[in-house]
């Protein structure tokens, strides 16, 4: 009579384990599923990222063409205007026409100051010289003051308090300014607000807006099959930074843009040592 329940016992024991196995194995195919899920999205991110870092790339190189471009058909021309000034200039004296010299030299007066204007430009685009003169709250209020010409009504608000290592402070007129661009562009807003302040060890920049919103992650798939890498720009430059861009959008609500770097404060002037 024991036998018989011996077997019974061990038929449920092996029912038990037949059963944990099951799950198990299902367990396993749900988890082996979820990273074949995650990797094809870290997949298609990378593919993304590659894909941006290939048109941001080539936004470079062209910009660079542009500069190259610009100086050479403004700058440089003025400058070869200049030395023919300056020869005519050289002659007249040599014969001792006053007179025409200092008409010349009038007109190279002219010419320089046009040389001038026109550098700085150029150097304005590449590291905006407001920025120098003004502080980045003074910059931003200046880009706010663009927007507002342009229609957009646009809010600054601060409490860093102190100023931003340089590299950082271009980096946040960028993204204000392409965020700037982006709203007046495509957002159909009336208002813009830019708020900066510091939480902890991280600089908190915010651009928000009451525009007409839309769904982010296609937004981003149309803009980039588009060539348009506005967000993605600003992603991939906060990323560089160190930082990360975080967007929250839906239609008909506006959208955030929240961008988190490493807060890094202006170094602090050295002191020579008196003798």
């Amino acid at each position: 009579m024991e036998e018989p329940e011996t077997m019974h016992g061990t038929d449920q024991q092996m029912l038990i384990y037949a059963r944990d196995v099951q799950e198990l194995q299902a367990e396993q195919r749900r988890q082996v599923a979820e990273l074949q899920d995650l990797y094809a999205a870290l997949q298609a991110k990378e593919e993304m990222r590659a894909r941006l870092m290939a048109e941001l790339l080539l936004a470079q190189e062209t910009e660079r063409k542009s500069v190259a471009a610009d100086l050479h058909d403004g700058p440089l021309q003025d400058l070869g205007v200049l030395l023919l000034s300056v020869e005519r200039c050289k002659r007249h004296l040599e014969s001792g026409e006053a007179a025409d010299a200092l008409a010349v030299l009038a007109l190279v007066r002219q010419e320089a100051q046009q040389a001038i204007a026109t550098l700085r430009e150029l150097i304005s685009d590449l590291r905006p010289a407001v920025l120098d003169t003004r502080g980045l709250l003074g910059a931003l209020d200046y880009i706010a003051g663009q927007a507002r010409d342009a229609g957009l009504t646009v809010d600054i608000s601060s409490r860093i308090g102190v100023r931003l290592d340089p590299a950082l402070e271009v980096i946040v007129f960028r993204l204000v300014q392409e965020a700037l661009h982006n709203i007046r562009k495509h957002a159909r807003a009336a208002c813009a607000w830019v708020r900066l302040e510091r939480q902890d060890a991280w600089l908190y920049l915010e651009v928000r807006d009451d525009g007409e919103g839309f769904p982010v992650a296609e937004r981003r798939d149309a803009a980039l099959a588009a060539g348009q890498i506005g967000l993605a720009s600003m992603d991939e430059r906060a990323t560089v930074a160190g930082g990360r861009l975080t967007i929250e959008s839906a239609p008909a609500q506006g959208t955030v843009l929240r961008f988190h770097l490493p807060f890094q404060p202006a170094p602090e002037p050295v002191l020579s040592a008196e003798c």
